[in-house]
């Protein structure tokens, strides 16, 4: 190599890297600005780190002075204000004191969640469930003698509940809710086959995609949002927002990925205190899901929506507040006595 091509290799080299830095400060000036606001009391929206992976927590209540703490797992992507008016409905419709909720979000799924780096680590499958093992452990430690645990989990959240479930918590798990499932060979499912080209090699399109969104003005962000979530809360809202980072694509479709290829058979759970809500033509199930869950959970209550609820009900404001009124309805007795 001569001298001339070695220098222009260094200038090129120094041009990227000065370039590379600019892009940076500004991606990260913008989307830290589409991190969503924190939600009004009683709840707080908090930067965590179990297991030393970087995430957001969404509280209602203290559960070092509760009496039940509901510890809730989301769906991918797991950004936890997308639950903030499911809980909201069953904080408000526990008695005053007796419910705490803790929803944990997934580590890397939120622009809050980064620290202020770019290209943060991404976080596989087995790092998020164990993430929300450690979790749904130190959230009970923290409870009062005396306290009782429920756990709930939306779609891949279920196999984190059920993980967490089978775990060697602190304290006994009263009751597991799993809202619209999967945890059985998600990868055959329609959405599964549909899905896996764009999990295996969309992540950097999505990527550069999120980047871009986030530095749009906050204005014409919220359209974009409103025009693909046209009945969604403000909480949910904010947390479509939250998303626009572009290591978020990148460790959701990651994690995706690898649900297609990891959550295969379902893995035997505690006696008869499972209820599974499972939506009646869900494509991320396939038709006989429901049958074989049962044969391998026989004492849990497997339910059928027959209302018609999406699977991402989280994201339809009715929806949302429908299941959160059935949820309620199944852990009540629990929760009262």
């Amino acid at each position: 190599m001569s001298a001339f091509t070695l220098l222009s290799a260094t200038y090129s080299a120094c041009l990227f890297l000065f370039l590379y830095r600019i892009v940076e400060a500004a991606l990260l000036r913008f989307s830290s600005s589409s991190a969503p606001p924190h939600p009004p009391p009683p709840s707080s929206l908090v930067r965590t780190s179990y297991l030393e992976l970087p995430s957001e927590t969404l509280h209602f209540g203290d559960p070092s002075s509760c009496k039940r703490l509901l510890i809730v797992f989301p769906g991918n992507p797991g950004a936890p204000l997308f639950y903030f008016d499911v809980c909201s409905y069953l904080f408000s419709a526990a008695p005053r004191g007796s419910l705490a909720i803790a929803v944990v979000g997934y580590a890397g799924h939120s622009a809050g969640s980064h620290g202020g780096h770019l290209f943060p680590r991404v976080h596989g499958l087995r790092a998020q469930v164990a993430h929300g093992v450690a979790a749904a452990r130190a959230l009970a430690a923290r409870t009062p003698r005396g306290c009782t645990v429920l756990l709930a989990g939306h779609s891949i959240g279920a196999h984190v509940a059920l993980t967490a479930a089978r775990a060697a918590l602190p304290r006994a798990v009263a009751k597991t809710v799993l809202w619209f499932p999967t945890i059985h060979h998600i990868g055959r499912s329609p959405n599964g086959v549909a899905l896996l080209p764009l999990m295996r090699f969309g992540r950097g399109a999505l990527a550069a995609a999120a980047g871009v969104l986030a530095c749009l003005p906050r204005r014409a962000r919220l359209a974009v949002a409103r025009w693909r979530l046209p009945h969604a809360s403000p909480a949910t809202m904010a947390a479509a927002l939250s998303l626009l980072h572009p290591a978020v694509p990148v460790n959701a479709l990651w994690m995706a990925l690898q649900e297609m290829e990891e959550v295969l058979a379902v893995e035997p759970a505690g006696g008869d205190n499972v209820v599974a809500y499972y939506g009646e033509s869900d494509p991320w199930n396939l038709p006989g899901d429901v049958e074989e869950v049962a044969a391998r959970l026989p004492r849990a209550t497997l339910l059928r929506c027959k209302e018609g609820h999406p699977h991402g009900f989280v994201l339809d404001a009715r929806s949302a507040a429908r299941v959160a009124e059935l949820t309620w309805g199944w852990i009540k007795d629990v929760v009262t006595e």
